[in-house]
C-alpha cells in the first residue's frame, strides 16, 4: 500500500510539472501568434496597409470564429462559467479542451479584446481534473505500474471510483497533497518562462524595488480608482448581457464585431487584444498621455471586452 502511494505521488508530481509547462507554453504560444499576425502592424507606423490591416484580419477571422461558434458552441468558457461548473458538479468536462484551445487562439490572434485567462483557465483546469480522475482510478482500480501511464480514462470504471476528496484520511492530508502538486506545477511554469522569456505580461519581470512608506499614501489613488472602475465594469457586464439575447445568428454577430473592432482601431490601436500585447511598453509611456486619453482608452477597452464576449 505504501509503495502504491509513493507511485501515485511520483505520478502526480510528474504530471503536475507537465501541466505547469503546458500552461506556460500555451501563454507563450498566444504571444507568438499575436506577434506573428500583428507584430509588423504594431512596430511599423509607416506600414502602407496600416489603416486597412485590422479590417483585413478582424473581419475574416470574425467570419471563421462565427462559423466555429455555430458548430462548436461558445468557447472558451469564461472564468465565471468554469467556477460555476466546478461548484455545480465538482468537476470540469475536459473532453472539450480542444474547442477552447482552437477558439481561444483564434479570438486572441484575431485581435479580440479578451484576455488569455479564459481559455488558459479552461485548459489548465481540464488538465487538473484529468489528473484528479487518473489518481482516483489508480487508487482503487489500477494494479500495475504500466496502468498508471495509460492516458485514457474509462468512464464506467471512473463512476465506480470514490470522489477525489474521499481518497484522503484527513483534510490536512488532502491540502498537503494539493499544495505540493501546485508548487510542482509552478516550478514547471517558471522554468518555461525562464527558458523562453517574453517581454510581455506573461513573462517574469525582475525590477529593483526602492521601498518607501510614502508609497502607501499614493496607493490610495489607484485603489479608489480601481474600486470605482470595477463597479463600472460590472455594470457594463450586466448591460451587455442583453446583447447576448439578440436573436442574431452567431456568424452575423461575430462578423459584425470584427467590423466594429476594426473601426475602433482608427481611434486607438489599444482597442485590440486585452492589453497583454502592449501592457509592458504602455506602462513605460503611460504618464506621457493626458488623463482624458487614458480614460478614453479604458472606456474603449472595457466596452470592447464586454461587447466582444456578448457578440461571440
Amino acid at each position: 500500500m505504501a509503495k502504491k502511494r509513493i507511485n501515485i505521488l511520483i505520478f502526480s508530481s510528474i504530471w503536475s510539472f507537465i501541466i505547469g509547462i503546458l500552461t506556460a507554453l500555451y501563454l507563450n504560444l498566444i504571444n507568438y501568434i499575436i506577434d506573428f499576425i500583428w507584430g509588423y502592424f504594431n512596430h511599423h507606423n509607416n506600414f502602407s496597409l496600416r489603416p486597412a490591416y485590422p479590417f483585413l484580419i478582424c473581419i475574416p477571422f470574425g467570419i471563421i470564429i462565427g462559423f466555429l461558434v455555430k458548430k462548436l458552441g461558445s468557447y472558451p468558457l469564461t472564468i465565471e462559467e468554469v467556477l460555476h461548473d466546478v461548484r455545480k458538479s465538482g468537476k470540469l468536462d475536459y473532453h472539450s479542451w480542444w474547442k477552447s484551445f482552437t477558439l481561444g487562439l483564434l479570438s486572441l490572434g484575431a485581435g479580440g479584446s479578451i484576455g488569455p485567462e479564459a481559455s488558459t483557465t479552461v485548459l489548465t483546469s481540464g488538465m487538473i481534473n484529468w489528473l484528479g480522475d487518473k489518481i482516483r482510478l489508480m487508487t482503487t482500480h489500477y494494479k500495475s505500474w504500466v496502468h498508471f501511464w495509460q492516458i485514457g480514462i474509462d468512464k464506467d470504471t471512473l463512476l465506480q471510483s470514490p470522489k477525489f476528496s474521499e481518497l484522503f484520511r484527513t483534510k490536512n492530508q488532502k491540502k498537503w497533497f494539493i499544495t505540493f502538486n501546485i508548487l510542482i506545477g509552478l516550478i514547471g511554469t517558471i522554468l518555461i518562462f525562464k527558458l523562453f522569456p517574453e517581454e510581455g505580461a506573461f513573462g517574469i519581470h525582475e525590477r529593483p524595488i526602492y521601498w518607501s512608506w510614502t508609497i502607501l499614501w499614493y496607493s490610495l489613488v489607484p485603489i479608489i480608482g480601481g474600486i470605482l472602475f470595477a463597479y463600472f465594469f460590472l455594470y457594463l457586464e450586466k448591460t451587455f448581457t442583453r446583447v447576448e439575447t439578440w436573436a442574431l445568428p452567431a456568424l452575423l454577430k461575430a462578423t459584425l464585431w470584427g467590423i466594429v473592432l476594426s473601426v475602433l482601431t482608427l481611434v486607438t490601436n489599444y482597442a485590440l487584444f486585452s492589453g497583454e500585447f502592449h501592457i509592458v511598453s504602455f506602462s513605460k509611456t503611460a504618464l506621457s498621455y493626458s488623463p482624458l486619453f487614458l480614460l478614453l482608452i479604458a472606456l474603449i477597452k472595457t466596452i470592447s471586452t464586454h461587447a466582444g464576449f456578448a457578440m461571440g
